[in-house]
């Protein structure tokens, strides 16, 4: 897994492996399991501020806590994910060895970690204000 890891980060996997495992497929794994973990992780919480009326709104609380927790770790894999991709695309886009495909290929790739990176920052930056406010915010 180590290996896995730090070859997509270097960039030295297939632009498929790279774009379409890495970038999309794992991606949509990814978060269907920091979601059901963030869940997993907020409901007791959520439960026991319910039953003490600690909170005026515990749905808020339980939004709020999913954000937090999922936020880390999805910027953590979406840098993963873009360097690795933007590698890959480099490396086919500047090999004069490979084919006109394969160039194009790199070209593509390149234009979809880009992608990635800016789809990436725009959610976190519309993120900000909303965890900058807090959970009970009006």
């Amino acid at each position: 897994m180590k290996n896995y890891i730090i070859s997509h980060w270097r960039g030295e996997q297939g632009l498929l492996r790279s774009c379409l495992l890495n970038g999309v497929v794992l991606f949509i794994l990814f978060g269907i399991a920091l979601g059901i973990l963030s869940a997993v992780l907020t409901l007791p919480v959520i439960w026991i501020s319910h039953t003490h009326a600690a909170s005026p709104n515990p749905n808020n609380n339980m939004a709020f806590g999913i954000v937090i927790f999922t936020v880390p770790f999805t910027a953590i894999y979406m840098v993963w994910a873009c360097v690795g991709i933007f590698r890959c695309g480099l490396r086919n886009v500047k090999d004069r060895a490979t084919t006109t495909g394969k160039r194009i290929g790199g070209a593509a790739a390149l234009l979809w970690a880009a992608y990635l990176a800016y789809s990436t920052v725009r959610g976190l930056a519309n993120l900000v204000p909303y965890i900058l406010a807090g959970p009970n915010a009006q």
